[in-house]
């Protein structure tokens, strides 16, 4: 019994607007963090709960075929072969779209931590959630072989889940992650603008948010990862 996903066509839409004016202008804020004005942030940050970032259309096909076989041991021989004229496939195309986003609603003092005039705001990982879909029934492929039955509703529905799940789990594995950070990125820099902090002293990195984190160590890391940072 296999399973497989065939993504044909990937289409990708951002669906944060670029904010071109940044932080520009900025430069005049304080450079010292203010603390005052931490809870504004942390609240206007948890306003966006479900912070999705970018959309993305595909058109897949959804493999599946299986044998019967016979298991079992003859004169202390084990045997496993496949029956002839078992064989059952079936090829459904589907139409998805799946958005990327970022889970806010959590947010607190502790995805934030201060070192002088210089700001780590820590963010969960991008997540993947398929918002629709849809099978092109006119176009399903079968071939089902003369010793086995076809398929039920019930197999049916169970492929075209599994087909979905698999989907969602590639997906998550692509660059599109990356990209879906780069978005929710340049959407908060005008929220962090707004409350008044200077966006070069800001840094973005992703990951688990624990509340014995060591800053020094937070902040050696994401300076590694250039890419991250605001600037």
């Amino acid at each position: 019994m296999k399973f497989h996903v065939r993504i044909i066509q990937t289409t990708l839409v951002v669906l944060s607007a670029v904010f071109t004016m940044g932080c520009a202008g900025n430069e005049e804020k304080q450079e010292t963090i203010s603390r005052s004005t931490l809870p504004q942030l942390i609240s206007q940050i948890q306003k966006c709960s479900k912070l999705y970032t970018t959309e993305f259309k595909v058109h897949k096909i959804i493999t599946y075929y299986d044998n019967k076989s016979i298991n079992g041991s003859l004169l202390g021989m084990k045997i496993n072969s496949e029956l002839p004229m078992s064989q059952r496939k079936i090829a459904i195309p589907m139409d998805a779209t799946l958005k990327t986003y970022i889970d806010l609603s959590n947010f607190n003092e502790y995805n934030i931590s201060l070192d002088g005039d210089k700001m780590v705001i820590m963010l969960p990982e991008p997540s993947v959630t398929m918002t629709s879909s849809k099978i092109d029934h006119k176009n399903i492929r079968r071939h089902v072989d003369f010793l086995r039955g076809k398929f039920t509703d019930e197999e049916l529905t169970r492929i075209e889940n599994n087909g979905r799940n698999a989907m969602i789990e590639e997906m998550s594995r692509m660059d599109i992650m990356e990209k879906a950070q780069q978005s929710a990125a340049k959407t908060l820099l005008p929220i962090i603008a707004k409350c008044g902090y200077n966006c070069q002293n800001v840094t973005i990195t992703y990951g688990a948010v624990t509340r014995k984190k060591d800053l020094r160590t937070l902040l050696e890391n994401t300076a590694e990862n250039a890419k991250q940072i605001i600037k």
